[in-house]
């Protein structure tokens, strides 16, 4: 399938197309970024739309996973390239609450604690690195695709991430690895909205 970049569609222009989806994390000193789809505890109830154990897409979408990742060391920002069809249904919502269960998360431009529906979900390793070497991997992380305003808009989420504190629908934190200097430690990521009229960027410090 052939690919138009098409971010911004208006969500009412529903088909089985496949579009690039983008999500960006800004985030100082990267040079480096990837998704890596990846999941443990597969059991799920949405058995009959998400039959892939770490992703999960409205019936009948296409899905080709992640095809794309760029970064702008100018902006200080990531991005990586989903490739899947835009339309919502609330059983990918409800697998993407399942598998954050007791945790956190939340959406660009909506300040839900949840999404009601959403196109797609997916779950794996966050791996961002920096111009000082480091390399962060945030493991069993969520992120997903889903509308507001008749514009299409990201969430992320874990089981393991927390919010509280100054923080509100509109940011989280998670326990990472860090993989910097050859000794591995652990960091604790800050995941937050660029901005409350931005669908596509989240910060990541």
């Amino acid at each position: 399938m052939s690919l138009a970049r098409e971010q911004g569609q208006p969500q009412g222009q529903v088909t089985t197309k496949l579009h690039p989806n983008e999500v960006y994390f800004l985030s100082h000193g990267i040079v480096d970024i990837k998704f890596t789809e990846t999941c443990t505890g597969t059991d799920t109830k949405f058995t009959k739309t998400c039959d892939k154990p770490c992703h999960c897409i409205t019936t009948g979408q296409p899905y080709e996973g992640v095809i794309g990742k760029g970064v702008n060391a100018r902006k200080g920002e990531g991005y990586v390239t989903v490739g899947a069809g835009r339309k919502n249904s609330d059983d990918v919502a409800g697998w993407f609450g399942e598998r954050v269960a007791s945790g956190f998360a939340f959406g660009l431009v909506d300040t839900n604690a949840f999404p009601n529906r959403l196109n797609f979900a997916l779950q794996g390793t966050l791996t961002l690195t920096y111009s000082d070497g480091v390399t962060i991997d945030c493991e069993n992380i969520l992120i997903a695709q889903g509308s507001v305003g008749g514009t299409n808009n990201w969430w992320l989420g874990a089981s393991k991430m927390k919010g509280g504190g100054t923080l509100t629908v509109h940011g989280g934190k998670l326990t990472c690895k860090n993989n910097g200097k050859g000794v591995l430690e652990k960091s604790i990521m800050v995941f937050s909205s660029k901005s409350a009229t931005d669908p596509n960027h989240f910060n990541a410090n």
